[in-house]
Parts: C-alpha cells; sequence; structure tokens
C-alpha cells in the first residue's frame, strides 16, 4: 500500500495549473487511486543465436471462436523508421499495432528479425524487448505466424540506429 496524503488542484488567475499536498483557496481535493496500475508487461529476447523453436501447430481439439479474417494493419511503432535510440546496455523496446487488434487465444507468434536474421524465440505479445544489441544500424522485421506456421502478417523491414557508448 502506498502511504499518501491528500492532494491539492486549483487554477491560478494567469490560467496556470498547480497541484500541491498543501490546500489553497478555491482548490479541490483530488481522488488518487489507492494502488498503481502494474507495469505493462513486456517479455525480453537475450542477443544469442537463434535457437530451434518448436513447431507452430495447434493443440488438438482447439479452434478460434470466430474464423479470423487477417490483419488489415501490422506495423512497428517502436522504434520508429530511422530513429536513433540511446541504449547504452544495448536493450530496444518494441511494440507493434495490429488491426484487428491482437487475440492471444488464436494461437498467433510474432517471428523477429535482426538485420534480415532470425533472432530471438518466437513472440507471443506485441510488445517485447531485444537485448544487448550491438552498437549502430540495424533493420528489423517482424512476421505474424498462425498456429499452422503461415505468415498471417508482416510489418515489413525498418531501421534504427542503437547509440551506445564505446570503450576504448
Amino acid at each position: 500500500m502506498l502511504a499518501q496524503g491528500a492532494v491539492y488542484k486549483w487554477v491560478g488567475p494567469d490560467g496556470k495549473v498547480t497541484y500541491s499536498d498543501r490546500p489553497q483557496p478555491g482548490a479541490q481535493e483530488m481522488k488518487l487511486p489507492k494502488e498503481p496500475p502494474p507495469p505493462p508487461e513486456v517479455k525480453a529476447i537475450p542477443a544469442t543465436a537463434p535457437s530451434a523453436s518448436p513447431p507452430l501447430v495447434a493443440k488438438p481439439g482447439e479452434k478460434p471462436a470466430a474464423e479470423f479474417k487477417g490483419y488489415s494493419k501490422v506495423a512497428i511503432v517502436k522504434p520508429k523508421n530511422d530513429e536513433a535510440v540511446r541504449s547504452n546496455n544495448g536493450n530496444l523496446d518494441v511494440e507493434l499495432a495490429l488491426e484487428p487488434a491482437f487475440d492471444s487465444t488464436l494461437g498467433h507468434q510474432f517471428m523477429v528479425s535482426v538485420d534480415g536474421k532470425p533472432f530471438g524465440e518466437a513472440q507471443t505479445q506485441p510488445s517485447f524487448q531485444l537485448l544487448n544489441l550491438d552498437r549502430g544500424t540495424h533493420s528489423l522485421r517482424v512476421e505474424v505466424k498462425d498456429a499452422q506456421g503461415k505468415t498471417v502478417g508482416d510489418t515489413g523491414s525498418i531501421v534504427f540506429h542503437i547509440l551506445r557508448v564505446s570503450v576504448q
């Protein structure tokens, strides 16, 4: 449980909104949540040689509730194309946008390629982290595979730049 006191909000004569733990004339007490929201789930992929992934097959007797019509949009929204990312540890957050929204019950997986080569394990969520990338310019591409291993979406390739401290 968080320790918290009251928080007050008021608008000054210049239109500036101010927040404080001390009440002021005309201030309104803010209602704050008792607990912070949980952090978003991010799965990390180490920068190692690709390992043999299990075959993408549906479990016996499992079928999606409705027929999947395909993705109209599959895009990498983070990092942006040609973005320079300062990351002294070489870690990179990746976020995908899909339309329709990603549904984990369909058994889809994200196959990540960095510099044209498979990178790490198949991902099961549209947000993940690539670990320990080398300094420099890289390409990133993500393919969406269905439970049978068929490609049902592709981001195409983007370019990003990892900026790391160089020790000489």
